[in-house]
């Protein structure tokens, strides 16, 4: 619930200052650095048990570990792999498992001429070793995908895999008129999982003589280019892309990725058969029909591959002993309820 009276102050700068009947009062917003709120004196359940709150932007994950362990933070929302054993070493602090709906792929940009043809976009998909991706990049805090949506959402269904073989992804470049591979340039995340992730990409495609430039950028001017790719469609660009449903839903974990004209289509990938059944599938109200559409889509887009399908997360999260009342969601959000901090 919005209160009528910001609303009437703020106007469209609402989202900026937010205003409502939480534990917690919006305090300020460094942009790409800190959002921090104080406790709300006047909560409806009575006194909140810390004095504030504050969400910090820390790209470096040993920046991230160096805070946990000071005591500066005391809670991280996604352990880098290499720093598991040192917090599980650690008795102050602890490595929590949860499990997610979050799936993960590089998006190839369908205008462009080379990833326009579905023969390359196959043959990049048999050169990355998604098993070895999990396990070095992710520690194991990942799993393969195995279709466009994540296995624990509704009417997932599991799709024939892209099981690594560097032959058949030579052929198909070959077949596709890139014999001698092709160069190309890869937008990655500045944080540390998402550099690991790109430089295994770039020696995976390697083997396939496919040259690839890595731009990393901070999230924010990552997702503000990958915006702009609509303005000049022909550039050869694969980009570090992700996503959860939100609200648990098929349609809301394929819809913005595989729609034409989704907020996260980073592919420009454009399926007159998908857009159809996507429009079909939110009108159908029988489980039995809605599955068997959703079941299509993934078919679909699977088989198309407007995308490098990777992996779906377990993420590890990083907290203080002292900690309750904050906890990681499978959607990727972070819950923040009755906060203590015990001394």
């Amino acid at each position: 619930m919005i209160s009528p009276a910001a609303l009437e102050k703020y106007g469209e700068d609402i989202q900026k200052n937010p205003v409502g009947t939480g534990r917690f009062v919006f305090d300020k917003w460094v942009r790409g650095s800190t959002v921090s709120f104080k406790a709300n004196p006047d909560y409806w359940r009575g006194p909140v048990k810390v004095d504030g709150i504050e969400f910090r932007t820390v790209a470096e994950a040993g920046s991230q570990l160096a805070m946990l362990q000071s005591g500066q933070a005391q809670f991280i929302a996604n352990v880098a792999p290499a720093m598991k054993k040192v917090i599980a070493a650690n008795p102050k602090i602890e490595n929590v498992q949860v499990p997610t709906i979050i799936g993960r792929w590089y998006s190839l940009n369908t205008k462009n001429e080379i990833f326009a043809n579905e023969k390359v976009r196959h043959a990049m998909n048999y050169a990355f070793h998604k098993e070895a991706f999990a396990k070095v990049v992710y520690n194991g805090d990942a799993a393969p995908l195995k279709s466009p949506i994540p296995d624990n959402l509704e009417t997932f269904a599991e799709q024939p895999a892209y099981t690594y073989n560097l032959d058949k992804a030579r052929t198909l470049l070959k077949e596709a008129g890139y014999p001698n591979g092709f160069k190309a340039v890869l937008w990655a995340k500045n944080n540390t999982l998402s550099l690991r992730s790109a430089e295994f990409l770039q020696q995976q495609l390697a083997a396939i003589d496919v040259e690839l430039e890595i731009i990393p950028r901070d999230t924010a001017s990552h997702y503000a280019a990958g915006d702009t790719l609509k303005d000049d469609p022909s550039r050869p660009v694969i980009f570090d892309a992700g996503w959860s449903s939100s609200s648990g839903t098929a349609d809301w974990a394929l819809r913005p990725i595989y729609g034409t004209g989704g907020g996260s289509n980073y592919s420009l990938y454009s399926n007159d058969e998908i857009d159809s059944l996507l429009k079909e599938g939110q009108l159908v109200q029988d489980p039995a029909q809605k599955e068997k559409i959703y079941h299509q889509i993934q078919t679909l887009a699977w088989q198309d591959a407007p995308v490098i399908f990777t992996t779906v997360d377990y993420r590890t999260i990083g907290k203080s002993r002292k900690l309750s009342g904050i906890e990681f969601l499978p959607d990727g959000s972070i819950s923040v309820g009755d906060v203590a901090l015990v001394n």
